[in-house]
């Protein structure tokens, strides 16, 4: 193997298992956080959080993928894109400050609350300076720093705020140690491009306009990825207290981390989709149809066991407080389902380099969100006495708006009569599986999911829904992934 492709291959492995690491030290902070503030502490987190990645897509504007892969081309230019790139996200913080302020007087936020969004703020400012800094790591191929201030910085921020709270100190507090977090992940970062890159930034101001009308493509994509989720958590806000947000954010919290599947199913099959538009693009319609019978397989299930097993599953992590939370992730557990799909729909668009399809349809379903959950929300309300369903409503409207999008968007015939014929068979054997794990649902939680587990696979290769190449194919992804994931853990540790 070449140099270049090991150095490859080795970073993907170590952002695989740093990411995972991360992910999973966010999470247990996230859960014991609940427990502790409850869902009007939390609550108040979720909002200040949510206004502050808005303003993020302003504030970094598309720079970090310019920043690296100008950099990949072109070192010497290095410590100037970083540095003005630094300038520029100083000057969009502070129009973004005043742009807060303003907003949180106009929704009658409390001075408590005023300034909790402030301190969140700072923090949100030094994620865009880590930001531009992980990717000018990223141009200059040494990644491994990347997962090492990450990881550092999570474990930190999760010990730390972890005593906080123990210590009897609620949101401000939390707040204070994300911030101080965030600033040991940039401090790490800035020592390693100088310690290893002697890179130090220094600021053209000439080149402010040529880097802001370069990064300009990529803010509409920042933008449908991120204002999505958030825009709704915004609405949901004007009209819910911060306690029904918070139940909101816990059960997105669930939602995000049942995703995981889609990365790494998109992680794996993006590479040969990629390679079969260039050197074999007749195969491609094949391809697409034999991912969305594996996706839809993968994630079909855990929709239906979600949906099974929510009420049972946010009480065991968040407590009774969260309750409702489990109303709202039953409705985001048939979410889960499209939201695979558009994974990969997107994917599909990107790897023949018609992307700006998929960031079109993005932002629309972002835009139609908020006059959806005005509303869904009221009608929630009144039907089921919790409002925030309502988000979890606009967000299944969107998402199913979003695969009829993608499936008619693809060329003619690639998704025929027969694609529908699998969903359709997949869709059974996941009622079936839904059925024999009902009357288990209130014991046990180990039960229902175990009981699913066995029956669904069962059906599945019984019933020949699964082709015997894919099977195959599935099991030795299988096998692979132990064998990478080990790998991965032991590049990090390296």
């Amino acid at each position: 193997m070449s140099h270049s492709k090991e150095v490859i291959f080795k970073n993907a492995r170590v952002m695989l298992a740093s990411q995972l690491i991360t992910w999973m030290l966010t999470l247990v902070f996230s859960i014991i956080m609940r427990r502790f503030l409850g869902p009007e502490g939390s609550g108040h987190i979720v909002i200040a959080m949510s206004i502050w990645s808005i303003l993020g897509v302003f504030i970094g504007f598309g720079m970090d993928i310019l920043l690296a892969k100008e950099i990949a081309r072109d070192r010497e230019r290095a410590a100037e894109l970083l540095g003005t790139s630094y300038f520029i996200r100083f000057v969009f913080y502070v129009i973004s400050v005043t742009l807060v302020y303003w907003y949180s007087v106009a929704l009658n936020f409390t001075p408590e609350v005023r300034l909790l969004i402030q301190v969140v703020g700072m923090m949100a400012f030094l994620f865009q300076l880590s930001s531009a800094s992980s990717a000018a790591l990223q141009g200059l191929e040494t990644m491994e720093y990347i997962s090492l201030s990450e990881i550092v910085s999570k474990f930190a921020h999760m010990v730390l705020g972890i005593t906080v709270l123990m210590l009897g100190f609620r949101e401000l507090a939390v707040a204070i140690v994300m911030t101080t977090t965030g600033l040991l992940m940039f401090l790490m970062q800035a020592y390693f491009l100088y310690r290893y890159h002697h890179l130090t930034p220094r600021v053209r101001l000439a080149a402010s306009r040529t880097i802001l009308t370069m990064s300009l493509p990529y803010v509409a994509t920042i933008f449908g990825m991120v204002a999505y989720d958030e825009l709704s958590i915004q609405t949901l806000s004007i009209q819910l207290d911060a306690t029904e947000v918070g139940w909101y954010g816990a059960s997105m919290q669930i939602f995000g981390a049942l995703l995981f599947g889609a990365v790494i199913f998109n992680t794996v099959t993006f590479p040969p989709m990629a390679r079969a538009h260039k050197v074999n693009p007749e195969g491609m319609p094949a391809l697409l149809r034999r991912s969305l019978s594996l996706i839809l397989m993968l994630s079909v299930p855990i929709g239906f066991g979600v949906f099974a097993v929510a009420d049972q599953f946010i009480y065991l992590l968040f407590g009774a407080e969260f309750a409702p939370s489990g109303d709202i992730l039953q409705v985001l557990g048939f979410v889960i389902i499209f939201m695979y799909l558009n994974t990969l729909f997107g994917q599909y668009f990107v790897s023949i380099d018609r992307q700006h399809i998929w960031t079109i349809v993005m932002i629309v379903t972002a835009v139609m969100i908020v006059p959806l959950n005005f509303l869904f929300v009221p009608w929630s309300q009144r039907v089921f006495g919790i409002g925030a369903i309502g988000g979890a409503f606009s967000f299944l409207v969107t998402q199913a708006g979003q695969v009829l999008a993608g499936w008619f968007l693809v060329p003619r015939g690639t998704l025929d009569g027969k694609a529908i014929i699998h969903s359709l068979k997949v869709v059974a054997v996941a009622l079936i599986m839904l059925l024999c794990v009902w009357p288990f649902r209130d014991l046990f939680l180990a039960l229902p999911i175990l009981i699913g587990a066995v029956v669904y696979p069962t059906l599945i290769v019984l019933l020949r829904v699964i082709a015997p190449d894919d099977l195959q194919m599935v099991i030795d992804f299988v096998r692979s992934a132990f064998v990478r994931l080990r790998k991965s853990a032991a590049d990090t540790v390296n």
